[in-house]
């Protein structure tokens, strides 16, 4: 078996025995009904932002 099998078993048994861990202990007892939401929230700054990097006289937009 050369290195890169032997690297690609290996992360799919682990893979496998991840998900079957995470099956197990992740059930609950009784599983109730799914509570599902949406939030909004305004992430507009105030005043206006400096934006680091960025000159005024550049751009893609530079005459040649």
């Amino acid at each position: 078996m050369n290195m890169r099998a032997s690297l690609t078993a290996t992360v799919v048994l682990a893979l496998m025995l991840y998900l079957s861990i995470a099956v197990t202990y992740g059930q609950a007892d009784a599983p109730g009904p799914l509570k599902v939401g949406i939030a909004t929230v305004d992430i507009t700054p105030a005043g206006s932002v400096y934006m680091a990097g960025l000159r005024r006289n550049s751009g893609s937009r530079r005459s040649r």
